[in-house]
């Protein structure tokens, strides 16, 4: 359905699909999952005086010592409890159980090596655990700055689209921190040795961003893709098994005038361009933030292709 206007009349359409699917819940009618640790009373209480039914609430503890001083409580206090001995993420591997809210409070930072918190989140998401309308709150800790975790958060940001103004330490006139995103570094020509010295700087800050960011990166891109790419129909709805035609669009992209004529002065109306002296562009928009500064060299498509090709992030 196409609309001449956005108005009330879309968003009540919105508000009337969005009901059908979510359906409407009581505080007690929600499921809840939470790392439990030895004291599972403690976030426990909180979600009784909050109208949850006890019922529907899930504890987990994977180290054994501790689910045993956890279940022990449990009995003494709430014997309604149910504290599982493991894993969540092995729970959702075997349990079809749809989870409203889930809170993951780590001891360890995500991408720690010992504990792997990052191993939880890819479970639950790729199993699907949080229901239709979920919320999944993740607390991790700030990791120790060492060379290993700088390069990691490093090599994290250089291949991203968008980044945390934070992370390259940019500020307001007051002194105050600039929280949005921004470009990420190959629009600003940052090499990886520039982009750890950023991190080395905003160390506090870059973890922050990172710990934001990876989830929602993970749920809306990385986790999805298996299932596109094994799916003959929208693997061919996505990608142009035409290795010509492919070719032959990473042309049109081959240099920095075709690059801003398609990318900007097509996707962006209202928009002019300006060349400023010899060797960078202004981006002039009918936007608050009107003029955007970029050197040329960073929209090269096949520069920052073949600058980016075989460098990856990950866990182990």
């Amino acid at each position: 359905m196409r609309f001449a206007t956005l108005d009330d009349t879309v968003l009540n359409q919105w508000c009337s699909y969005a009901k059908s699917c979510y359906g409407t819940k009581t505080p007690a009618d929600l499921k809840i999952a939470y790392l439990s640790g030895s004291e599972p009373e403690n976030d426990l209480i909180v979600l009784l005086d909050l109208g949850i039914d006890i019922a529907n609430v899930w504890a987990f503890e994977q180290e054994a010592s501790l689910y045993k001083a956890a279940l022990a409580k449990a009995h003494a206090l709430h014997p309604s409890l149910k504290v599982y001995p493991g894993k969540i993420e092995t729970f959702a591997a075997s349990s079809n159980m749809r989870f409203d809210i889930i809170y993951l409070d780590f001891t360890g930072a995500l991408f720690s090596a010992a504990s792997k918190p990052f191993r939880a989140l890819h479970g639950i998401l790729e199993n699907h655990a949080l229901s239709t309308l979920g919320v999944l709150i993740v607390n991790t800790a700030e990791p120790e700055q060492t060379p290993d975790s700088v390069d990691l958060l490093a090599r994290y940001f250089q291949n991203q689209l968008w980044v945390e103004a934070t992370v390259y330490g940019e500020k307001r006139a007051d002194g105050s921190p600039i929280e949005h995103y921004v470009e990420g570094p190959d629009s600003y020509g940052f090499e990886l040795q520039k982009l750890k010295s950023l991190v080395e700087e905003n160390f506090g800050a870059a973890y922050s961003a990172f710990a934001t960011q990876y989830p929602a990166l993970y749920a809306n891109y990385i986790q999805p893709a298996p299932g596109v790419m094994s799916d003959t129909v929208a693997k061919k709805r996505f990608f142009n098994p035409d290795q010509k035609a492919m070719n032959a669009e990473i042309d049109r992209f081959s240099n920095a005038d075709a690059f801003l004529f398609i990318f900007l002065a097509i996707k962006l109306q209202q928009t002019s361009i300006q060349r400023r002296g010899t060797s960078n562009w202004a981006l002039t928009c009918c936007y608050p933030l009107t003029t955007i500064p970029c050197s040329i060299s960073c929209w090269d498509y096949r520069r920052t292709t073949e600058r980016t090709r075989g460098r990856c992030s990950g866990f182990s």
